[in-house]
C-alpha cells in the first residue's frame, strides 16, 4: 500500500541523493511542514484531475458534481488514485524540500519541478467520465472515448 508517508520517504531519498532521512520524517515539526508541502502539491494534482462525483443512478441526475480535494495525512493511502499521482507528489515535495536550501540545491530542485509538471500533464482528467457515460445512456457513449 502506497501512503503519503511513503511519498515523503521517496522525496527525502531524492533530496539526499539515495537514502531517506527517516529521523527527519519522525521530527514532528518537519513532518508537519512536509505534510503541508504534500497537501499543496496534491491540490495542484487534484485540479489537474478535476474529478467528478458519482452520479445517482436512481435519479440519473445530469448535474456534474466536482469533488472537493481531500486533506492528506501521514498514513493516507494513495492506492485509489492513478499511480502517476504518487510519482508527481514525491517530485513536488522534493522540489519544495530543495527549494529552501542554497542555490545549488534550488537548481537541483528545478529538475524535480519540471518532472512534476511533465507527470501532471499525463494524469488523466475526469477519471470517471466512463462511469458517467454508462449511467447517462447512449447519448454520451463514445463521445469522450476516442
Amino acid at each position: 500500500m502506497a501512503t503519503v508517508y511513503d511519498a515523503l520517504k521517496r522525496a527525502s531519498a531524492q533530496q539526499y541523493s539515495g537514502e531517506a532521512q527517516t529521523d527527519e520524517l519522525e521530527d514532528e515539526s518537519l513532518l508537519e511542514l512536509y505534510l503541508w508541502y504534500a497537501n499543496e502539491g496534491f491540490r495542484r494534482i487534484w485540479r489537474q484531475m478535476d474529478p467528478i462525483g458519482p452520479i445517482d443512478p436512481a435519479t440519473r441526475n445530469p448535474e456534474v458534481v466536482r469533488m472537493e480535494c481531500p486533506q492528506l495525512y501521514r498514513d493516507t493511502s494513495l492506492d485509489e488514485y492513478d499511480p502517476r499521482v504518487f510519482d508527481a507528489l514525491a517530485d513536488y515535495v522534493t522540489w519544495r524540500m530543495l527549494g529552501t536550501g542554497n542555490l545549488n540545491k534550488q537548481q537541483r530542485g528545478e529538475w524535480y519541478y519540471a518532472r512534476f509538471v511533465e507527470t501532471l500533464g499525463r494524469i488523466p482528467k475526469h477519471a470517471n467520465w466512463q462511469l458517467y457515460n454508462q449511467i447517462m445512456g447512449s447519448g454520451f457513449v463514445g463521445v469522450w472515448d476516442w
